[in-house]
């Protein structure tokens, strides 16, 4: 399982992103001049998150359930920032991933359109 990478589609040098925290595109790629901030990638990495983060915490927490016996508070403590911190990873991951798609969709239509 490779991880998609979080630098510039192009040119592989600079960060996609201008702020983690913000999950913020760059406008412009500092090292190639790639325009990143044109691509929208919507919703996609909101419900591919989504999708991930919500077959993964239950199966988590029935083994934790199953395993230990924690409390209900023990529960609350593990999970929430669980959930909060694997949507985050998931988020930053499946953005630069549909960024990357569809950088790589462009290409070839431009490739297609010079063509023909």
């Amino acid at each position: 399982l490779k991880l998609p990478s979080l630098k510039c589609p192009q040119c592989k040098n600079a960060n996609m992103f201008a702020s983690y925290f913000k999950l913020k595109l760059r406008d412009k790629c500092p090292s190639c001049g790639l325009e990143i901030g044109n691509f929208d990638v919507a919703d996609g990495p909101a419900y591919f998150g989504i999708f991930i983060v919500s077959f993964l915490v239950p199966i988590l927490a029935i083994i934790v359930e199953v395993n230990f016996s924690p409390a209900l508070w023990g529960h609350a403590l593990l999970w929430v920032p669980a959930i909060i911190l694997f949507s985050y990873i998931v988020l930053i991951y499946s953005k630069a991933m549909f960024v990357n798609i569809e950088t790589g969709s462009a290409i070839n239509n431009l490739i297609f359109l010079t063509i023909y």
